[in-house]
């Protein structure tokens, strides 16, 4: 499982890096002409971002996926300076997908909790809604409160009081089908839970190397 997981990343990071590679070279002389026009690093890293998102939304379109979705980390701070410093310092991810650092608050989800995840529509059309999952008494969940509803950009979830069940639910929606997720993570080996049908989600989880036989 470990390693089929390694692999994934893997060949996901590989395309993911082609393809922003690619995406660079070819707007490369508009970007210098920007940064040479306006004497701001900001339009070198609004391209970064937004390379880096059509990369990943490049791999997703070649794959049957609906979404997305990593784990980042512990976080249990607000939206803001806060939240870049965790993800340029605490984590490897604004380096990797630069686009992390660009969403927008109205796109950061704190449904309760310190798991802290993004979640990447397959592309532009995929409706993305995120809902409380309410559990009663005898352990039935049903969806409650909608949290955040948009078109086809990545959002930040900040949820998961319990280890043991998640309290959102993530409903995805497009041409090709519709599905539901709850991101929570394995008690057996901390690593994204993802459903068994593979059409949904592509785990893009930072995970530290092991040194597997």
């Amino acid at each position: 499982m470990n390693r089929k997981h390694h692999r994934l990343t893997r060949i996901l990071l590989g395309c993911l890096t082609v393809t922003a590679l690619v995406l660079s070279l070819s707007g490369c002389a508009k970007e210098e002409e920007a940064v040479e026009s306006t004497a701001g690093i900001q339009v070198v890293e609004a391209g970064s971002a937004q390379d880096s998102l059509t990369a990943m939304r490049y791999v997703l379109s070649a794959n049957p996926h609906l979404c997305a979705a990593a784990f980042l980390g512990y976080y249990s701070g607000s939206y803001g300076d806060e939240l870049v410093s965790f993800l340029e310092n605490d984590t490897s991810y604004a380096e990797t997908y630069p686009f992390m650092t660009a969403i927008p608050e109205e796109r950061f989800i704190a449904a309760g909790g310190d798991e802290l995840y993004c979640i990447v529509p397959q592309d532009e059309n995929t409706v993305i809604t995120v809902q409380e999952w309410v559990v009663d008494e005898n352990t039935n969940g049903s969806a409650g409160q909608t949290l955040y509803e948009g078109t086809g950009e990545p959002v930040l979830i900040q949820c998961n009081v319990s280890d043991l069940v998640s309290n959102v639910v993530i409903t995805l929606t497009n041409d090709s089908g519709s599905a539901q997720y709850s991101p929570f993570l394995s008690l057996e080996n901390g690593m994204l839970v993802t459903p068994e049908d593979e059409t949904v989600v592509i785990d893009f989880s930072l995970y530290a190397d092991s040194s597997e036989g």
